[in-house]
């Protein structure tokens, strides 16, 4: 196999998002600055609040419709959850038809509190103002069954969103269902706890991955994002009687736990293979349709090829049945001779295949086809291609002449200082030529700025702001990076390296290409099928917040505003309006805004905007709060019966902190 063991899980899933932020109608926020906008900053909370929770009639893709201004979620806590997900197979693994692994729970979550319970994995967007970059927070992956046989991965890699295709499924009932994405993360052999792998040849294979020093990875497919459960009318007849119910979107998830394979020379957060893209993405023939991306993996030594088609093939519609596509042939071309390497009938890639192996698909390969495969172009055609207007329907997938790709898929730049720690100014990049990394190639890398555009809002006051284009002269500074140099060199591992400078706030899509290649053009949802990209936030340059007055008043309006509006769900930890409560818990939340639990589930704030300035303001009013209550010289010798009554007082810090600040508690 060009793989040990494939194992395989399925279920469902819940993205449990804050969307206030989503807002691209009234232009709530200023996402490069990360605050509301002038027009609603003047607004006050409880007026922004219930216009938040309130149905307006909005327009829509669709039309004109009853919908709410925080959208589907207003109290979303970022979370993201499995629901019902169990091991359903494997490959590559003996005698597993029986297996006490087999029907496993899986689960994924984050990283311990301090209060010592497991914290839910996140789902967090580099940019809230688009769809094009995701970000998993996780730290294990696990799953075990009832007899106490499990598996354990903890500090799992960051995974991000790749190969959004925004055409998989023909037929939605709304527009997410009709998108999907893969993820990938890895786990290093030290961090694996297997018990009972006596008891189970899957355990069994994954404690000798173990045992080889072999990292694990995590790759799944997210799709068909169904509705969520509560409509805009019920969720505002929720808002109305004083709930503040949490209305995540349900999805389904499939993928694989595979052994990574050094010899692949590939990155953590990318599968691995040979890359075929879709040759078009559009077509003026209506019924047209475009496929996402494909891997291929050849082992030359057991003549086998693993097609992994996990985010390829469109399904018709609810049904979650696959397009048919009749005989998928895949074939290489050598010295201009085409020669078919397998092929795959609809049934190897229909809903049941593809649910049961994650749309892998081995089969073998002829000996005579080693050199035309090492030296030769891949391609995927069908026998029943989509229909086109003109030209040739076949191939429908093709292998790119250099695949390019990256860990470095979520980038966050402080405009204002020069922490360490958080300014992720480097993006390392890795070439490959038939799955083989290449040195020497000269790199390059533009850039695309992030621009929130409206849908259009006819009953928008006069008042408000306009609508924002993508000029510059309306209020966009230019570029949001500048780069050390547009161009890179490949070195012997086939890796080149960008060094990025902040310029402005903001977000901007990073994408590459080798130099002679055709430069990518016209970054939008579609393309990302298709080309080699990352992302990079600059926060804001808040440093003008160290010379003010680090009062209560000033840090709410400058800091916490923001977040006690946008992300509500905050509100039940620590109520983020309320002096009192804050300053109670200023030890905690130092740590956990701080730079160190950056990369943890705890760290907040979740959505992991706020900028060193503004966190530098926070802190030291939580700083002079603290010291304020330590200040505080002890009373005179108390009676016994006010001993007595004291004993029963919260002691330490937090006592004085509540002593000072509780008759502000709510």
């Amino acid at each position: 196999m060009a793989r040990d063991f494939a194992i395989y899980f399925r279920g469902d899933f819940l993205a449990d998002t804050p969307t206030a932020n989503n807002n691209n109608v009234d232009y709530l926020i200023d996402a490069d600055n990360v605050k509301l906008t002038d027009y609603w900053a003047v607004q006050d909370d409880t007026t922004l609040v219930s216009w938040l929770k309130s149905l307006e009639q909005k327009e829509s893709s669709s039309g004109p419709a009853q919908q709410l201004p925080s959208y589907w979620d207003y109290y979303g806590d970022n979370s993201f959850t499995l629901q019902n997900v169990s091991i359903t197979g494997a490959t590559g693994i003996a005698d597993i038809a029986n297996d006490p692994a087999i029907g496993s729970d899986v689960t994924l979550q984050g990283h311990l509190a301090p209060a010592g319970y497991r914290t839910k994995a996140q789902f967090v967007d580099l940019d809230p103002t688009a769809v094009t970059i995701t970000q998993i927070f996780n730290d294990r992956f696990s799953f075990s069954n009832s007899n106490g046989d499990s598996f354990v991965g903890d500090g799992l890699s960051r995974a991000y969103t790749d190969w959004i295709f925004f055409g998989r499924n023909l037929n939605p009932p709304d527009g997410p269902a009709s998108a999907s994405a893969v993820f990938q993360s890895a786990i290093d052999p030290s961090n694996m706890t297997i018990e009972n792998p006596n008891n189970s040849q899957i355990l069994a294979a994954l404690a000798q991955a173990k045992a080889d020093g072999k990292k694990l990875v995590i790759q799944y497919c997210l799709y068909y994002c169904a509705p969520s459960a509560l409509s805009p009318e019920e969720l505002a007849a929720e808002y109305e009687k004083g709930n503040k119910p949490q209305n995540p979107k349900p999805g389904k998830i499939l993928g694989t736990i595979i052994p990574w394979d050094d010899s692949l020379n590939t990155v953590e957060s990318m599968p691995p293979g040979r890359l075929l893209q879709p040759v078009r993405l559009s077509d003026e023939n209506s019924d047209f349709f475009a496929l996402g991306p494909a891997l291929v993996e050849i082992d030359y030594t057991g003549h086998t090829i693993v097609l992994n088609l996990i985010n390829t093939i469109p399904e018709t519609g609810p049904s979650l049945d696959k397009v048919d596509l009749g005989t998928l042939t895949l074939e290489v071309v050598y010295n201009s001779t085409s020669y078919t390497v397998g092929t795959l009938s609809a049934t190897q890639y229909a809903k049941a295949a593809y649910e049961s192996t994650a749309g892998l698909v081995e089969f073998s390969f002829d000996a005579s086809l080693d050199t035309p495969l090492q030296n030769g172009s891949l391609q995927l055609s069908a026998s029943s291609p989509p229909p086109v207007t003109d030209g040739a329907a076949n191939p429908v997938l093709q292998e790119v002449a250099y695949a390019i790709e990256t860990d470095d898929r979520a980038l966050y730049i402080d405009l204002g200082t020069d922490e360490p720690g958080l300014n992720q100014n480097r993006v390392n990049v890795k070439v490959f030529q038939r799955g083989v990394p290449v040195a020497g190639k000269t790199v390059r890398i533009g850039q695309e700025r992030s621009i929130m555009t409206s849908i259009g809002n006819p009953a928008k006051p006069p008042t408000e702001p306009p609508t924002v284009g993508s000029a510059p002269s309306q209020g966009y500074q230019g570029e949001v990076v500048t780069f050390d140099s547009a161009t890179a060199v490949t070195d012997a591992s086939g890796v080149a390296t960008f060094t990025l400078q902040p310029n402005s706030a903001g977000t901007a899509c990073l994408y590459f290409w080798v130099d002679g290649e055709p430069e990518p053009t016209g970054i939008n949802d579609f393309m990302l099928r298709t080309i080699p990209y990352s992302h990079v936030r600059v926060l804001p340059d808040n440093d003008d917040l160290d010379d003010k007055a680090a009062t209560w008043d000033n840090v709410y309006q400058e800091v916490m505003r923001y977040y006690y509006i946008l992300y509500p769900f905050m509100n039940g930890i620590i109520p983020m309006d309320d002096e009192g409560a804050m300053a109670a818990r200023g030890p905690q939340i130092i740590v956990r805004t701080g730079l160190n639990e950056w990369h943890k589930t705890i760290f907040m704030p979740t959505t992991r905007e706020m900028s060193a300035g503004n966190r530098r303001f926070l802190h030291r009013w939580l700083e002079s709060a603290i010291a304020d209550a330590q200040s505080s010289t002890a009373a005179p010798s108390p009676a016994t019966s006010k001993k007595r009554r004291d004993d029963r007082r919260p002691k330490g810090l937090l006592g004085k902190l509540l002593q000072k600040f509780g008759h502000r508690l709510r």
